[in-house]
């Protein structure tokens, strides 16, 4: 195991640029291109134009290791966080709300000739090395590491964001916002 811990990584690596067995650990914020494209499409409905708008963050901690074994053949493991806070619409009124996420997160690319295979032909994870994996599958020897981190993000965020439990929404009639005015119009 390295002891460096990476602050840079290429959204698309080669297997082979990680030696067989040897662990790589990485920590990434939005100063890595594609983090950043990540934080910005999760924040995408929220107006630049907001000054009183906390700057939101993404941040991911990981450890990478190349191994063969059967029947996988030469995979790359990878397992770590995510953590992010950012500004999400509440579904119901569209008041900007802050929102957080943490979550562990462990994937696995194998050769994507197992995903032509019946055995694996709808499976999503594998289990190998003790652990259960995300199973994706790296096409020319190419481990897509935006791609994995993509959509762990985006499985595991609130899709229904609200500022409040008990909001009111907006008036399906007048268009007020209901927390804040009694248009007098039945919800």
């Amino acid at each position: 195991m390295t002891d460096q811990v990476l602050t840079s990584l290429d959204a698309k690596k080669k297997l082979t640029d990680f030696k067989m067995d040897e662990v790589y650990h990485y920590e990434l914020d939005e100063s890595t291109e594609w983090i950043a494209t990540i934080l910005s499409e999760l924040e995408e409905n929220i107006e630049d134009s907001d000054e009183d708008r906390k700057k939101g963050f993404l941040r991911t901690q990981f450890n990478v290791k190349r191994k063969k074994s059967d029947p996988w053949g030469e995979h790359v493991l990878i397992q770590g966080s995510i953590q992010s806070n950012y500004q999400a619409a509440c579904v119901r009124c569209l008041t900007i709300c802050p929102k957080e996420l943490d979550v562990e997160v462990s994937g696995g690319y194998v050769p994507e000739q197992l995903e032509k295979m019946p055995e694996y032909e709808e499976s999503t994870t594998f289990y190998t090395s003790n652990a259960e994996y995300d199973m994706y599958f790296h096409r020319k020897n190419m481990v897509d590491f935006a791609e994995f981190i993509h959509e762990q993000v985006f499985m595991n965020v609130d899709n229904l964001p609200l500022h409040d439990k008990d909001c009111k929404g907006l008036c399906p009639e007048c268009g007020v916002d209901r927390n804040k005015v009694d248009c007098g119009h039945k919800a």
